[in-house]
Parts: C-alpha cells; sequence; structure tokens
C-alpha cells in the first residue's frame, strides 16, 4: 500500500496528492495500519487529518469502491487459478484500463477515467500514465475474465493459470 502511495507521490508531487486526495476513506485492513506512514504520503500537515478508517463490517460505508472490487474480480475472476499476487504491473494496468473505461449508470453512462479526468485534469493524466492506465473507447473494451491472459500472450508472456 505504501509502495503504491508512493508511486502516486512520485506522480503527482507532494502538491498534486493534496490536491488529488482532499481525503482518504479505507477499511482496517492490514494494508493501511501504518496511519503515520499514510498520513506522511498523503502530505498532511501537523493535525490535520484526512484518512478516515470505516466502521468493521461496513462496506456500505464506501460502495463505490465496493463496485469496483466486483468489477475487477470479473477479469481475473476466483477460481480460475489467478491470483492478484501474480499479477504484473503490465497485467494490472490491463485489468484498470478496461474497468475504469466501462460507461457506468450511476456516472450518467460515464466512465470513471472520464470522471477522474473532468475532476483532476493534468493530475489524472499523469496518474493514470504512471500506472499505464489508458482510456479506452468503449469498442476497444474486453471485460471477459480472458481479457489478462489474451494481453499476456500478445506481449509473449507464459499464462498466469495453470
Amino acid at each position: 500500500m505504501l509502495a503504491g502511495l508512493g508511486l502516486v507521490r512520485a506522480a503527482l508531487g507532494p502538491d498534486g496528492v493534496r490536491r488529488a486526495f482532499r481525503l482518504v476513506l479505507t477499511d482496517n485492513g492490514p494494508e493501511f495500519a501504518d496511519e503515520d506512514g499514510i498520513a506522511a504520503l498523503l502530505g498532511e500537515l501537523p493535525g490535520e487529518t484526512r484518512l478516515f478508517y470505516c466502521d468493521p463490517r461496513r462496506a456500505d460505508q464506501k460502495g463505490g469502491c465496493e463496485k469496483n472490487h466486483v468489477e475487477i474480480r470479473k477479469l481475473p475472476p476466483k477460481g480460475r487459478g489467478i491470483s492478484f499476487d501474480r499479477l504484473t504491473r503490465a497485467d494490472a494496468a490491463i485489468v484498470m484500463s478496461r474497468v475504469d473505461s466501462e460507461p457506468r449508470g450511476r456516472l450518467a453512462w460515464r466512465s470513471p477515467a472520464e470522471m477522474l479526468a473532468a475532476a483532476l485534469g493534468e493530475d489524472a493524466r499523469a496518474l493514470m500514465g504512471a500506472f499505464g492506465i489508458e482510456m479506452l473507447a468503449p469498442g476497444e473494451l474486453d471485460l471477459t475474465p480472458g481479457c489478462v491472459e489474451r494481453a499476456r500472450a500478445e506481449r509473449g508472456e507464459a499464462p498466469l493459470a495453470g
């Protein structure tokens, strides 16, 4: 978690992190246990708190994130031998490019990537670029479970499953 947030900070700089992460709402998972480390990477000032934890067993307190988890899990589905631990950065970029490019009814049929770009402008482009995430046109979307394996094959890499 801290490594990923460090990449965000490297892409956006301290001011960009403060602009992009006005507050952080998360669960109590172990990846968020180092509150001081997270606060430092967010650039919190003394006495400032922008990191908030949901109540245990209350996924409804961050429903938008939970919806993304459902969508992400469709691409490397459980029970197919594909563990998130085995995804490379390129694999993760494939998954996120697809999930974040899919138009959603709750966003007035805009995609999460479009909403991020509208909200953060150049910061959004820098952030997506740092993680290799692309905005795909609807005709380019492959939201099937095999999309990661097909992308790996195109790159000449071994399959994850098996």
